[in-house]
């Protein structure tokens, strides 16, 4: 049960009790008040002996709810008290009589309620004010033993969300003590392991298959070749022989992107990551950029903003460069354009390239990332690859702690995929001195 619940339920229990008490408390007094007043009413045993009972019509005659009717029938009995019986009926105000017997005397005395119901009225004020004090005590305490009991939920949760198919390896710590809280623990940690196992399986066999299937292709190959090479083949065979040898070239390709997809999820590669400045890439890059777009039709055109460093590996960056320009020529219509944008700032380097083509629907921008996930062109419907590009691109960004992402291009129209990677700020340059500056100062 939560603790919040238990110190509610625990001043409302202890209210219930003050409530009661006090109650009590008032309710008797005021039946020991009343049975006194009866008992001077009717002529019990509040009067004195040796004196003779007043008539009862007189009582019944002055009843009211006060006291004072009946005190002041008592003391006109006595002498001198008739000033006293009048002054306190003209007071008008509740009393509290009680009786003390005194052989011979029978002793009578009246204080005014005012006082006790001053007194009363306190008690209420403190009760309802203890009240409030320990609701708000209980509901501080509930919250703390919740927070303090639920730690170790929150521990589980951030550590199980942080697990990722980049860490499986990581664990959730096991509490000492042998509860449910460290049952769950093992449970996922169980879980986590079957998880790794499997991941591990998986890329093993894609690692596995596509080394094993390298060398019989390459045989395929190395004899297609020695066919051509005779000249024996008449002009149709050739063709056949041609269309096999492009293929097996597609295929060896894929095998090569699936083997570097394994190697680079289990992080297998290592990149030798060193300041670069994003212009220099970026002008070298457009140089094939230009003569790739011009083969297919459509415009490219760069633009770059900041004097950053980018902390990159040039070739794994040059072929997510290459991937993302072919993806945005493939959906491109004839004559489109295609812009890159990269802006340097801070510890970031961002690169942007959109084209015009029908765009992706924003429900799939995440899925395109994945393995075998081919993008639709209808102004190139026979340029299509094998699925791996996008998928290689983003293995190769997040070696590069960095991350990609698709967006919708300017206007809803077309497709703008950008990456981040990390960058950093250049050093200030030392100022150029003539060596007249250098020189020390003399003084004449």
């Amino acid at each position: 049960m939560d603790p919040l619940i238990i110190g509610i339920a625990i001043t409302i229990f202890f209210a219930f009790i003050l409530a009661a008490v006090g109650l009590t408390g008032r309710g008797g007094q005021d039946d020991s008040m009343s049975s006194r007043l009866e008992a001077f009413r009717f002529g019990g045993g509040g009067l004195p002996q040796s004196t003779a009972a007043p008539d009862k019509a007189t009582f019944r005659e002055k009843r009211s709810y006060s006291g004072l009717p009946v005190l002041s029938a008592f003391l006109s009995q006595f002498r001198g008290s008739e000033a006293m019986a009048i002054h306190l009926e003209r007071a008008a105000v509740p009393l509290r009589v009680g009786e003390f017997i005194m052989a011979p005397y029978d002793v009578v005395i009246a204080t005014p309620e005012a006082q006790v119901e001053g007194v009363m009225e306190g008690y209420a004020e403190v009760c309802a004010a203890l009240l409030v004090l320990m609701l708000a005590m209980s509901i501080a305490i509930g919250l703390g033993l919740s927070r303090l009991a639920l730690r170790p939920v929150r521990l589980i949760r951030t550590t199980a969300s942080r697990i990722g198919s980049e860490n499986l390896s990581e664990r959730i710590a096991v509490p000492a003590v042998n509860d449910e809280i460290s049952d769950l623990a093992r449970l996922l940690n169980a879980t986590f392991d079957r998880l790794e196992a499997s991941f591990k399986n998986v890329r093993r066999f894609a690692a596995d298959a596509s080394h094993e299937l390298k060398t019989p292709l390459s045989l395929v190959r190395l004899h297609a070749e020695k066919l051509l090479a005779t000249g024996t083949l008449s002009h149709e065979n050739e063709e056949g022989v041609q269309t096999l040898l492009e293929e097996l070239t597609r295929v060896n390709g894929t095998i090569d992107e699936l083997l570097f997809l394994s190697r680079a999820e289990s992080r297998s590669i290592t990149l030798d990551l060193s300041p670069h400045a994003p212009a220099g890439l970026l002008a070298n890059f457009n140089v094939d950029a230009q003569v790739l777009a011009e083969h297919h039709g459509v415009h490219f055109s760069y633009t770059h903003e900041g004097s950053g460093l980018a902390l990159c590996e040039p070739r794994w960056v040059r072929r997510v460069l290459l991937n993302l320009l072919s993806n945005a020529i493939n959906a491109s219509p004839e004559g489109g354009d295609i812009r890159l944008r990269s802006l340097s700032r801070g510890e970031l380097w961002r690169v942007e390239i959109e084209d015009e083509g029908c765009g992706v629907p924003s429900s799939e921008h995440e899925h395109i990332f994945d393995r075998f996930v081919r993008l639709k062109s209808a102004a190139r419907p026979k340029l299509e690859g094998s699925g791996l590009g996008l998928a290689i691109c983003r293995g190769i960004i997040e070696l590069h702690k960095g991350r990609i992402m698709a967006e919708v291009g300017s206007g809803g129209r077309g497709l703008r995929v950008a990456f981040e990677i990390p960058a950093q700020t250049p050093a200030p340059r030392a100022p150029n001195l003539s060596p007249d500056a250098l020189a020390p100062a003399t003084s004449r």
